[in-house]
């Protein structure tokens, strides 16, 4: 049968629950009691025993010290020295056994520094703190174990002194030397692969390489700038700045020559300079193209002094796309030209011409001069009054034909200015001889007739409105400058009356008729 179990009233189980919890705090109470008091014991123990080194160590030293001074008077008796004489001779003979005296003191410190911590990460053996006590730089060095106030405030150890940190840090002068001499190769060697990696890029920049001959022409009448970007863009110089300050610093601004040059990537900015003041070293002919000639005028020049057929350089002039396509930006002034003729554009100048050139050789050194000398031409004005560049020197040829004296080219163009303001027909006589040609009129043994006026021709302008559609010669600088910047004034009309050239200048149609009486009187 199962056992029987008596069942406790609520009341009877919380008493036995407190009778419990009163037995288990009376014995916990007597373990730790027992505990404490193992502690304590062990304590008194340690703290006794390190009493007695104590005691025992001071009575050692006492009788160390006793000793030394009895043997001291004695040797001062003896010797008949005083007492420093004496122990200054005895520090002197106690030298040789200096490295044991630091050993022993070194253990002698290891048995006071366990004394002073009794936490087990703090005991090691002797020779191991004597160890660590050399080869750390910053190793810990105890205080004397009599130093109450030091060990309560430090825990018994302290930092070494400045002076044994220095002295564990020193370095041979020998290897100071040679660790110098390291770093000064090291930075040398550094700077040479920087320096040759530099010059390496620059002479390299846009693959040129250097060194590799190459035919530069500089045109007539180029500035040092635009020298300059020739150079570079040939691979000759590395930048255009570095050239140009050469240049005006040497004073060579206008002792650069114009012509053909065989030069060599890579060129320094004053071989550079030197070969371009010496002047190009080759032979060719001499062609000079005169301000106001027409393009079939330039091909029989270029064919009576270079020896290239007329035709084959008529054709070539008549290419104007070819070089527009060939690079927009630099000849962006041929875009839609009329009949794609060069006319207008092949610039007048003296040229040398290498023997053996072709004809679009001579046609782009002409048309390379053209660029050269409208670079930084000031536009604005024209524009205002709504004309474009190929208007401008469409303008230009009818000054250069209409006068050769400088001071009236401002004011031939200010006549064409006003005369398109007011819608008048230009009536220009120049653009009737380019419609007939310069053998069959000119202004002196064959003047044009009033039969000719009347040819027709969109080049025409007296029968023809505004401008003609395209220039009528090639114009130098100073009649595109008047072109873009006329002069100001209300004249409408221009007559020769001298014979020398010059024009009288009308803003009435009375001024016009007193100028044209004065024409007569003078040319019959």
């Amino acid at each position: 049968m199962p056992e029987k179990f008596t069942r406790r009233t609520s009341a009877e189980e919380g008493s036995a629950k407190e009778n419990d919890k009163s037995l288990s705090d009376s014995k916990r109470s007597t373990r730790q009691g027992s505990r404490f008091k193992t502690l304590t014991e062990d304590s008194q123990h340690t703290q006794d025993q390190t009493s007695d080194q104590e005691q025992s160590q001071s009575t050692r030293r006492g009788r160390r010290m006793s000793a030394r001074e009895t043997s001291s008077l004695d040797e001062t008796k003896s010797t008949g020295r005083s007492a420093e004489e004496v122990r200054t001779s005895r520090r002197s003979r106690n030298n040789g056994g200096a490295d044991k005296a630091d050993k022993s003191k070194e253990s002698d410190e290891f048995v006071a520094y366990q004394g002073l911590d009794n936490h087990k990460a703090f005991k090691r053996s002797g020779s191991r703190y004597a160890n660590h006590k050399r080869q750390s730089d910053r190793g810990i060095k105890l205080f004397n174990s009599n130093s109450q106030e030091q060990e309560s405030t430090n825990g018994g150890y302290r930092g070494y002194a400045v002076e044994d940190v220095q002295k564990k840090n020193a370095r041979s002068p020998l290897f100071m030397v040679l660790l110098g001499g390291l770093a000064v190769v090291v930075v040398a060697l550094l700077v040479f692969i920087a320096y040759s990696f530099i010059t390496s890029n620059a002479s390299n920049a846009g693959g040129i390489t250097a060194g590799v001959e190459t035919e530069v022409f500089i045109p007539e009448g180029a500035s040092t700038t635009s020298i300059a970007k020739v150079l570079k863009d040939a691979g000759v110089i590395r930048t255009d700045s570095s050239f140009i300050k050469a240049v005006k610093d040497r004073g060579a601004e206008s002792m650069l020559k114009p012509g053909k040059y065989q030069m060599t990537t890579g060129m320094s900015d004053t071989d550079a300079m030197n070969m371009l003041i010496s002047g190009p070293i080759v032979t060719g002919n001499i062609l000079t193209v005169p301000e106001g000639f027409t393009l079939e005028q330039t091909a029989a020049r270029v064919e009576t002094v270079c020896g290239i057929p007329r035709d084959e350089f008529i054709n070539e002039a008549k290419s104007a796309d070819k070089y527009y396509n060939k690079d927009t930006q630099k000849y962006w002034f041929l875009q839609n030209v009329y009949n794609n003729s060069l006319e207008g554009f092949l610039y007048p100048k003296t040229y040398t011409i290498p023997e053996g050139s072709n004809a679009a050789y001579v046609v782009g050194v002409l048309l390379d001069q053209f660029v050269i000398e409208i670079a930084g031409l000031d536009m604005s004005h024209a524009e205002s009054h709504n004309l474009n560049i190929y208007d401008v020197i469409t303008i230009a040829s009818m000054v250069e034909k209409e006068t050769y004296t400088a001071s009236e080219r401002d004011k031939v163009s200010s006549v064409i200015y006003n005369r398109l303001k007011n819608n008048m027909k230009l009536q220009i006589c120049a653009t009737v001889v380019y419609v007939l040609g310069p053998d069959a009129r000119d202004y002196g043994v064959n003047p044009l007739l009033y039969v000719d006026l009347e040819v027709e021709s969109p080049y025409n302008t007296y029968i023809h409105d505004g401008l003609p559609p395209g220039p009528i010669c090639s114009p130098q600088i100073a009649s595109i400058k008047a072109a873009v910047n006329p002069a100001e004034s209300d004249f409408l009309y221009y007559v020769l009356t001298s014979t020398e050239g010059t024009h009288t200048f009308c803003a009435t149609d009375e001024e016009f008729a007193a100028a044209t009486a004065k024409y007569n009187e003078i040319f019959g």
